[in-house]
């Protein structure tokens, strides 16, 4: 039988309303007879009726995190967000798109219907907007007052993200130092790529200087660059999800790993990616092709995590660290939850350099 607050008035001798104020923390309740009571409510068992509080609050205490899935770096990420919100006395949801645009919607309508306080989101897609659609998830949420913080997604919302520039200065300070200058931006799925895309190698030609060739090369779908076509076009990044669950690593990866190695091109000394599971990839796919990472070939990361401790060399990296990253989020999201304005914000967090040992001197620095 469900213990009420009836049932703490009655043991305790006191009128209901004097027990309701006393563990709401409200009214002018001297502080040994709200300490009887919450000591007396503890005792018996006591649970809040969070679904009464919605009802009088319009709010509840629930927050969703949606992401595309719980490995690597966002199975850290969801950890310290989780940890975070429960200290800050919120209910965490952790909810899977699996890179479904449509699943996203309907877990969005159900978190909204259910009252949430606020959304962290993961976006499926590379631009959540444009901000008119009807159609859009964080316009639904806009519309119904609920604060929503995006992860890596162009500055068009509440958004915390990795300062990508600066992540591609520290690395371009570092590949220039070893006298690299032939650099591959390694994506292993094809286009569209989101903005910050654009930010890093910029970061990265900033730092080298002109004479550098700092190049985007990706997987593609079309017979001219993957005559055996396995693998789609698809902007959602369900491939490497699909590849990553049934191998361990990114086949994709591989795949442009030999794309690029056996292009008529001249061969980078360098290569960039943005995660440490990619790596895993390229280093698979550097071994197979006779490849030495790092004596004939450099790799560096904009990731480090607990998942690159496991890995035989850790990769060398310019990186948020996931702790940060958690705690900047929920930061922000509990101001806009507080602050109940619709004004957005974007934070951009700078990088820390890991040295790892993927990352091998080619000759002297030249200007």
């Amino acid at each position: 039988m469900k213990i009420t607050l009836k049932d703490i008035a009655s043991e305790l001798g006191m009128n209901e309303s004097t027990v309701s104020y006393a563990l709401a923390n409200k009214g002018s309740i001297k502080a040994e007879t709200r300490e009887r009571i919450l000591r007396t409510a503890a005792k018996m068992g006591y649970v809040p009726n969070r679904s009464a509080q919605q009802v009088s609050t319009g709010k509840s205490n629930l927050i969703g995190l949606v992401v595309p899935n719980v490995l690597f770096e966002l199975g850290e990420y969801c950890e310290h967000i989780f940890r975070l919100l429960s200290d800050a006395g919120y209910l965490t949801s952790i909810m899977v798109t699996e890179f479904s645009p449509e699943r996203e919607r309907s877990i969005f309508r159900n978190l909204i219907g259910q009252g949430a306080a606020g959304i962290i989101v993961c976006p499926t897609t590379h631009r959540a907007n444009p901000s008119s659609s009807e159609e859009s998830p964080l316009h639904l949420a806009r519309l119904n007052g609920v604060p929503v913080i995006c992860r890596n997604i162009d500055p068009q919302e509440n958004c915390v993200m990795p300062d990508y520039h600066a992540i591609g200065s520290l690395l371009g300070g570092k590949l220039r130092k070893c006298g690299h200058r032939d650099i591959a931006l390694m994506i292993p799925h094809s286009a569209p790529f989101p903005a910050f895309f654009d930010d890093l190698r910029n970061g990265v030609l900033e730092t080298l200087g002109k004479r550098a060739d700092v190049r985007m090369e990706a997987v593609s779908g079309t017979p001219a660059l993957c005559p055996d076509g396995p693998f789609p076009t698809n902007p959602h990044y369900e491939l490497q999800m699909r590849s990553m669950l049934a191998a361990g690593y990114i086949e994709a990866t591989e795949e442009l790993f030999r794309q690029v190695w056996h292009s008529p091109r001249k061969r980078p000394d360098a290569m960039i990616c943005f995660s440490e599971n990619t790596a895993v990839g390229l280093i698979a796919a550097a071994r197979k092709c006779g490849v030495e990472i790092p004596r004939d070939l450099s790799l560096v990361t904009t990731q480090h995590t607990l998942f690159g401790n496991f890995l035989p060399v850790p990769v060398t990296a310019a990186y948020v660290p996931p702790l940060e990253f958690a705690e900047k989020t929920v930061e922000l999201l509990l101001k806009k939850i507080h602050q109940n304005t619709n004004q957005t914000e974007q934070v951009l967090l700078k990088p820390e350099f890991f040295p790892g040992g993927t990352l091998h001197p080619r000759q002297k620095e030249t200007i």
